[in-house]
């Protein structure tokens, strides 16, 4: 993303930035905790996460929250483009050309339940 490479050149990230940082980053860990129950990799990815903070001069309930915020809004997201990401991994392990890959999210993104994002937002996210 070059506004994001743009704010990190110049020391100076904005929130949004910060927000989409650590949703990326948290990703893979909200995933493996929706398909096992549980979450055994990620460490590295917090760590940096931790450390994000420490450089923004976070206080530890700002990082806290914002960390907390970010897992339940990556669920929330994944959750309601569950269909894209099966297709998708799918395509992917038949190692499908980008061009399908595409063609898969234009698919099914639109047909994605919006009610799954209503039920993250009133608390049920970890059921």
């Amino acid at each position: 993303n070059a506004q994001l490479s743009k704010e990190i050149q110049s020391n100076s990230l904005s929130s949004n930035s910060v927000d989409k940082l650590v949703c990326t980053k948290l990703a893979g860990v909200a995933q493996e905790y929706l398909m096992f129950q549980r979450a055994e990799s990620g460490s590295v990815n917090l760590e940096e996460i931790e450390d994000l903070f420490k450089l923004l001069n976070f206080e530890k309930g700002k990082a806290d929250g914002e960390t907390r915020w970010a897992i339940v809004n990556v669920i929330r997201l994944l959750r309601r483009y569950e269909k894209v990401h099966t297709e998708l991994a799918k395509a992917m392990e038949r190692n499908a050309p980008v061009g399908e890959c595409i063609s898969i999210i234009e698919r099914f993104a639109p047909e994605c339940d919006e009610s799954v994002a209503t039920i993250a937002e009133e608390g049920e996210v970890f059921a």
